[in-house]
């Protein structure tokens, strides 16, 4: 995964976006159809877009990953979490 995606990431209420080379790529919440986790990295697949979060990288990263898991779709979220 590039750092320029890892670095320019940006997580709303709306929705999550990254910069890449062709632009900037964003997913809305609503759209999210299947998340993979590992630890505090995800891939978030939906609308033909994959776009992938490393949590440890911000500055507070319990609040990204709590905020992060109130905003997935209900069948998405991690009970765990």
């Amino acid at each position: 995964m590039g750092l320029l995606r890892t670095l320019t990431t940006q997580i709303t209420d709306e929705g999550v976006s990254q910069m890449t080379l062709r632009g900037r790529r964003y997913l809305a919440w609503t759209e999210v159809a299947a998340v993979s986790r590992n630890g505090r990295a995800y891939w978030l697949t939906g609308g033909g877009r994959k776009l992938f979060l490393w949590l440890s990288l911000f500055e507070d990263s319990d609040a990204a990953h709590a905020f992060v898991e109130g905003h997935l779709p209900s069948g998405a979220r991690n009970p765990s979490a």
